[in-house]
């Protein structure tokens, strides 16, 4: 759900995949979304009932801010700034209900070679003493990239938590997700697309294999699931539905301006 990969590659996907497949946290930047849109200054989203989003493009149709309410009241509100290569570099939390007088940065550091992020560092607002570093250890013909991710926290600082992700690419689409823990734990995600790029089905793969079916808390997940759309007259998403175990679920409404 890091910006480290190459920028040639996300050109094409993305249009939706963090606001519908990204296992990452919100605040983590690996498979963000790079297509903007211009000639559109308000997006408005709705993931349920009493709750929805607006996001404030900038002329190269670039979110710069975004508040969240449920109902009619302001739950939070940030605001985005940009390098001169159209990545984010800070993430401000102006407003936060539950903390109405306090501001929170969060901040990202890259590293470039040929136009290319290869390291990208994450410094939550939060807590100073946490960092996240993806470094880019592999790369066969842009095709297959294998990142490492290492988590520095405040009760780790001596050990970082490791994971390593590579990302398999056919058709400049993600074929493929692997995840694999520092206890040797693996998850596997595949991916099948619209022609027009938008995801139509992804299946996960867990190694050992979990008992029983895996529980989410909250939202539509499962580890076989199916996506479909339907379009403005300008050919943007309205609504994204979400199909598995026999049943079609709702899972976000879009309007622009």
């Amino acid at each position: 759900m890091h910006q480290i990969i190459a920028q040639s590659i996300m050109t094409k996907i993305f249009l939706l995949f963090i606001m519908v497949l990204c296992t990452l946290t919100s605040q983590e930047q690996l498979l963000q979304d790079k297509r903007f849109h211009p000639g559109t200054t308000i997006i408005k989203s709705s993931p349920r009932k009493g709750f929805h989003s607006i996001e404030k493009l900038d002329s190269l149709g670039r979110k710069v801010e975004r508040s969240g309410f449920r109902n009619k009241t302001l739950i939070t509100k940030s605001v985005y700034q940009y390098n001169n290569q159209n990545d984010i570099i800070s993430e401000i939390v102006v407003y936060d209900k539950n903390r109405p007088h306090e501001t929170d940065t969060t901040t990202y550091e890259y590293t470039y070679v040929n136009e290319k992020i290869t390291i990208e560092k994450y410094i939550p607002g939060k807590s100073k003493q946490d960092s996240i570093i993806f470094r880019l250890v592999k790369n066969i013909g842009d095709s297959v990239l294998t990142y490492q991710r290492l988590h520095y926290g405040a009760t780790k600082r001596n050990q970082p938590w490791e994971e390593t992700y590579t990302l398999t690419w056919q058709n400049n689409m993600l074929a493929s997700k692997e995840v694999i823990n520092d206890i040797v734990d693996k998850e596997t995600t595949h991916y099948e697309y619209f022609p027009n790029g938008l995801v139509k089905h992804k299946v996960e793969e867990r190694t050992p294999e979990l008992r029983g079916k895996v529980m989410y808390a909250g939202g539509y997940n499962s580890d076989d699931q199916y996506y479909s759309y339907t379009y403005d007259r300008k050919g943007r998403v309205k609504v994204i539905y979400t199909t598995y175990d026999n049943h079609t679920y709702k899972v976000k409404t879009y309007k622009y301006k």
